[in-house]
This record gives C-alpha cells, sequence and structure tokens, in this order.
C-alpha cells in the first residue's frame, strides 16, 4: 500500500515465506493501487488486510487530560 507522507511510495513486503504464493496477488494489488483500477469487495477486503496504514492509528495521550474542577 502507499506510504504515508512519501507521495508515489508504495509498500509490498511482509510476506515471509509465502513471498513466492504471494506474488501474483501482491502484483494485482499494487498495480490497481498504482493505477487507481475499480476493485471488488473481495479485493478491497484483502487490500485491506495488508494495507500499512492498519498500522497507523493515532496514540493514545500518555496522560488523560486533567479536568477543569480538579485543577489546583
Amino acid at each position: 500500500g502507499p506510504a504515508a507522507g512519501v507521495d508515489g511510495l508504495w509498500w509490498a513486503t511482509g510476506h515471509h515465506r509465502n513471498g513466492v504464493l504471494l506474488a501474483p496477488l501482491t502484483g494485482l494489488l499494487v498495480a490497481d493501487g498504482l493505477t487507481g483500477a475499480s476493485r471488488t469487495p473481495a479485493d478491497e477486503h484483502v487490500a485491506s488486510l495488508v494495507d500499512p496504514r492498519r498500522f497507523a492509528a493515532p496514540a493514545a495521550p500518555l496522560h488523560p487530560p486533567v479536568p477543569e474542577d480538579a485543577r489546583a
């Protein structure tokens, strides 16, 4: 999937020992993403499972905010 913050950079990694087996699917997903081709709902689901942006959830604050009435 596309790299956050770097236009034109796409990631296709993390295949481990299944790399050869997943190469056709990886190629299809990357080509569809780069060309903007429409995907079937099944392809969209598979793409969401391997999209690197799934790790980009906003970080939780280290400390919860202190309510106004609890400040000294």
